[in-house]
């Protein structure tokens, strides 16, 4: 998978450091040739417009042990 700017993940469950999950939608700001800068969208509801064509990569994360 290519992890390019302004691919929309939905990454499901996203387990945070405190151990709590949920479902958590991220965009791809940047990438460099090592590092790919993500920024957290504040909701996991889908509230993108029917009329704008979803292309968006859903990842299931296993947590981290």
């Amino acid at each position: 998978m290519q992890l390019e700017a302004g691919l929309l993940l939905y990454i499901t469950p996203f387990y945070f450091s405190n151990g709590t999950s949920k479902n958590k939608y991220f965009i791809v700001l940047k990438k460099t040739e090592n590092k790919v800068l993500l920024i957290s969208l504040p909701t996991s509801q889908d509230h993108i417009p029917n009329s704008i064509e979803k292309s968006m990569v859903v990842l299931t994360m296993l947590p981290c042990k």
